[in-house]
């Protein structure tokens, strides 16, 4: 019996802390707002009613998002664009090789703005570039040389070197022309 009783007296305790689902428990806020904080929502100006579409608002929705972050793709894009000349108007870089072998990369870019490229390969069998493939290979090498007006031959050229991945053992002649758009200019050359 007294078994009994306590497992009754513990199935009401259980009952009673749980509550039942037709009654909000304020602790948790999930019911209906109590009348004096709508009145406070009132005086701050807001309609409690009222459903807040932030899509409407301007700058707060999903497609301002992504209006946005179009936006700022593009104007990277023509940042970049814009840049990849790397402050360089004309640029030549002959190296001949002891095998015989020659390589030859020519840039340009023109008072309109549009660039021209040429690349040629003669290593035995000749491989020639031009257009937008010749002046993505040049201008990668623009982004790994850093070349500048003030650096030493010796610089300049092993950073040549490490870039094409070549050894400078394997060069007989190297020719360096290169005139920015400020007007400075760099022009080394080297025979081994």
């Amino acid at each position: 019996m007294k078994l009994l009783m306590t497992l009754v007296l513990s199935l009401m305790l259980v009952i009673a802390a749980c509550g039942t689902a037709d009654e909000p428990d304020e602790d948790l806020g999930m019911g209906d707002p109590a009348p004096e904080d709508q009145e406070e929502d009132m005086e701050a100006g807001e309609d409690p009613d009222e459903s807040l579409d932030r899509d409407e608002e301007e700058g707060t929705g999903i497609e301002d998002q992504d209006d946005e972050l179009h936006e700022e793709s593009e104007e990277m894009e023509e940042e970049a664009e814009e840049g990849r000349n790397y402050g360089i108007r004309e640029f030549e870089l002959e190296i001949e090789f002891e095998n015989g072998g020659e390589w030859s990369f020519e840039y340009e870019i023109k008072g309109d703005g549009d660039k021209e490229a040429e690349v040629e390969i003669d290593n035995g069998q000749e491989s020639d570039r031009d257009g937008n493939q010749a002046e993505e290979e040049i201008e990668n090498m623009f982004e790994a040389v850093q070349f500048a007006p003030n650096m030493s031959k010796e610089e300049v050229f092993q950073r040549i070197y490490d870039h094409l991945e070549i050894m400078e053992g394997e060069v007989d002649e190297i020719e360096l022309d290169i005139e920015f758009e400020d007007g400075e200019t760099l022009q080394v050359e080297e025979d081994y």
